[in-house]
């Protein structure tokens, strides 16, 4: 081979290792392209909103009305007696004895509803479940499950970190911004410790075995309902949903139940706070803590 030969020979093997080169390149931009395209995409990704006050502050004005007769004041007095005598007397419940609560529970609602576990809408309840769970700030501890139970009541409901959705509620909620509110709600009734206290009322009276069935029976006040609203908004909001939806969801729901308007007497024996009181209370919360105003 002449020595014109051995160029020609170097020449086209370096132009074939150059362009070997800058295919891996283009691959390689190619390929970190095609990945950054797929997670800006992915639905899953969480967009997470952070409250511009801190610490939050939540206000529970929502429960009042201009036609209130003074049932407000004496249901405030009776909650504020009420937890008083429990830290004077100091009963303690452990996360166990409210978990073995949520187990009663549990093994109640299986008697009397079907279970709905292989379905695409359990799976999405225990994907959201644990999205929101990672967000709880400070966890008390508790292991979570959630349950799609086959029933036409409009409701969701918890005991020792069982949480239970029902088919209605699955089928009324527009969205998964909804939907998360839902659950979140229902976690911070257990991390607020409502089961707690209910368990430290009724172990004053007995022991453990003999009142876990009134336990499950007996609802939720309306400052620990309209409390597990806003928490349940900065869990949603943190976990990366939309914790607007709750303003929306409530105001279906006053329609949805027909409940009415705020009625003095009947406030004084629901263990629920008025529909409308719940979004808007929802709605300043979000206002006096993230900044802005929902617009639905």
């Amino acid at each position: 081979m002449n020595m014109k030969d051995k160029s020609i020979t170097i020449w086209i093997r370096s132009a074939l290792i150059l362009l070997g080169v800058t295919l891996l390149v283009i691959v390689g931009i190619f390929m970190s392209a095609s990945t950054g395209n797929s997670a800006s995409n992915d639905e899953d990704l969480p967009t997470k909103r952070k409250p511009v006050r801190q610490p939050i502050e939540y206000e529970l004005d929502c429960l009042e009305d201009e036609n209130d007769l003074g049932t407000n004041p004496f249901i405030e007095f009776g909650k504020s007696l009420e937890d008083m005598t429990l830290e004077q007397m100091d009963v303690k419940v452990t996360v166990a004895e409210e978990e073995k609560c949520g187990d009663a529970l549990l093994d109640s609602q299986r008697e009397k509803y079907d279970f709905i576990e292989s379905d695409p809408r359990a799976t999405k309840l225990n994907s959201m479940l644990t999205r929101l769970v990672t967000e709880i700030p400070n966890p008390k501890g508790f292991h979570y499950d959630i349950h799609l139970i086959d029933s036409d009541e409009l409701n969701a409901y918890t005991a020792g970190a069982e949480i239970f959705v029902t088919t209605k509620m699955m089928d009324f909620v527009k969205s998964d911004d909804e939907l998360a509110c839902v659950i979140g709600h229902e976690i911070y009734h257990n991390e607020l410790g409502h089961i707690k206290q209910k368990l430290q009322k009724e172990k004053l009276l007995t022991s453990l075995g003999a009142y876990i069935s009134e336990v499950l029976t007996t609802p939720f006040g309306q400052r620990d309902e309209a409390m597990c609203d806003l928490k349940g908004i900065d869990l949603v909001f943190a976990a990366g949903w939309d914790g607007c939806a709750t303003v929306g969801l409530w105001q279906r729901f006053k329609d949805e139940s027909e409940e009415g308007d705020f009625n003095p007497v009947e406030n004084l024996l629901r263990s629920h706070p008025y529909s409308a009181s719940r979004s808007e209370c929802s709605g300043k919360h979000i206002v006096h803590n993230y900044g802005f105003e929902c617009t639905h």
